[in-house]
Order: C-alpha cells, then structure tokens, then sequence
C-alpha cells in the first residue's frame, strides 16, 4: 500500500477495482480453466510507479483512441477503462494496452511526486 499512499484512497479503489474487475471479466470467458488467472504487479522503478496487470483473453481486440472497445457499444470503450486512463493522467502518468498472443496487458506509469 506504501507505494500508492501518495493517491487519492478513491482514485486507488476505482483503478485497481477496475482493472481487475475487467480481467476477472474476460478470463470468465475462457473454457481452459487453467487460464483463468490475473496478474497484478505494481512495483517501484526508478521514480515511477509500475502497475502492470495480466490476464488471458480471447477475441479480436479493437482499440479507439488507445483503449479497447468494449462489447457492451462497440461505439466506445468501457468508462471503467476511460476512468483508469483519467486517473493515471491526473498523476501525471500514462496508461496503455496491449495484446500478445492470447495475453493481455495493462500496464500504468505514474510518476512519483518529487518532495518540495
């Protein structure tokens, strides 16, 4: 927990919340059940804070504007999703995604405030 005490508890909550929540969602969906996992890292590097969470998937991933389409609106991405980007952004830091075979990743870069 030391690693995020610089954040909001909520924005905590809804980040992780949401990231897991969604990999819970997607490896419900997978017959193998020895696929059915979810890794989450968060690790300090340097001065960033690492959060990276995996999971297997199956599908065709589209992305708009970065983030994946949900199945839900094929028009937009989930807002979970758009919420984690915007909670990343506000500690100035970054979030992208990806696929790799059947894996997919999360990953958020956040920045360690230096002290004044």
């Amino acid at each position: 927990g030391k690693l995020v005490s610089f954040m909001d508890n909520f924005d905590v909550y809804a980040l992780f919340g949401n990231a897991i929540s969604n990999a819970i969602e997607s490896v419900e969906k997978i017959a193998d059940k020895d696929k059915r996992c979810v890794n989450v890292i968060a690790r300090k590097v340097a001065d960033m804070l690492i959060i990276h969470v995996e999971n297997y998937f199956r599908g065709d991933l589209e992305l708009k504007d970065g983030l994946p389409v949900t199945s839900k609106d094929t028009n937009y991405h989930g807002f979970g999703m758009l919420s984690m980007k915007r909670i990343a952004e506000k500690y100035g830091g970054e979030l992208t995604v990806s696929l790799k075979g059947d894996i997919f990743n999360l990953d958020i870069i956040i920045p360690f405030k230096k002290a004044e």
